[in-house]
């Protein structure tokens, strides 16, 4: 069993790479079955990347994130933004309404806005809310949160890609 674990440690060490930037704000990891990155960067960067609006005077996170991950000949990316504000869910969402139109589907915990097709089953809780938008291999989310006095915003945006 020794012998087993330090040949699996021998592996290990000559074919997974980690490298992380100077800055420690992004790591990649590379190994023969695929890779995996993760960024940090200026939630306002991400957010005008992503095309969504930020609540007007809502605080955003230290960081959002960007991960990448592949096989080798797929992979997937994903992006998160987070934001807080003191205003009511109800204002926040009347807010995301209006910005994000008829393009994002709307859902409460009691149900979807419309009938269209859903590629994921999500389902917003209790005073919560959630907007979403399928496009082509995009799927895009928009996820209102009341925590106490805070509302919470999630913006994600999870992407299929091909490995280049």
């Amino acid at each position: 069993l020794i012998i087993v674990a330090v040949v699996g440690v021998y592996v290990v060490r000559r074919t997974v790479h980690v490298s992380e930037s100077p800055s420690g704000k992004s790591v990649e990891i590379q190994s023969p079955i695929g890779s995996l990155s993760v960024k940090k960067e200026p939630p306002e960067t991400a957010l005008a990347r992503l095309g969504i609006p930020a609540y007007p005077g809502a605080t955003p996170g230290e960081h959002a994130a960007q991960v990448s991950f592949t096989d080798g000949e797929e992979g997937a990316g994903l992006t998160v933004v987070k934001l807080e504000t003191p205003d009511p869910l109800d204002k926040v969402d009347a807010f995301y309404r209006k910005e994000l139109g008829s393009r994002f589907k709307r859902e409460t915990e009691k149900g979807i806005d419309d009938s269209h097709r859903r590629r994921h089953l999500v389902i917003a809780a209790k005073d919560a809310v959630l907007y979403s938008e399928e496009k082509d291999a995009e799927d895009t989310f928009v996820a209102l949160e009341k925590k106490g006095r805070i509302t919470r915003i999630s913006i994600v945006k999870v992407a299929e890609r091909e490995a280049q």
